[in-house]
């Protein structure tokens, strides 16, 4: 849980230096706001694009059956538990060529 927290930090304190963001608190509220816009326009639109940036898009993921493996910790000889997974909608994200190119060159 702390790593997750420290990486939280370092990506707020990032983009608070990159943009001028005087305080965090400014920098979750921006970010926050950022999201439920994008989460809002997926809700009408297929994708969202940030110019030079990329895209976020909707992916449907198909029914499937999945396995509780973690169950099993421990004991290698319980059965594996199954379960059927619905089919669900993710957004993911895709970055512009330019912008791959750019951090694999550097």
């Amino acid at each position: 849980m702390k790593r997750k927290d420290s990486q939280e930090a370092r990506f707020f304190n990032g983009i608070a230096s990159y943009c001028g963001f005087n305080d965090i608190e400014s920098v979750r509220k921006f970010y926050f706001a950022f999201i439920r816009h994008v989460i809002n326009d997926l809700k009408v639109n297929e994708k969202v694009r940030l110019p030079l940036f990329g895209y976020f898009y909707k992916k449907r993921m198909k029914a499937r059956t999945g396995r509780a493996s973690m169950l099993r910790m421990g004991n290698p000889h319980l059965p594996s538990v199954q379960h059927d997974l619905p089919e669900r909608t993710r957004i993911s994200f895709r970055s512009y060529d330019a912008l791959r190119d750019y951090f694999r060159n550097r």
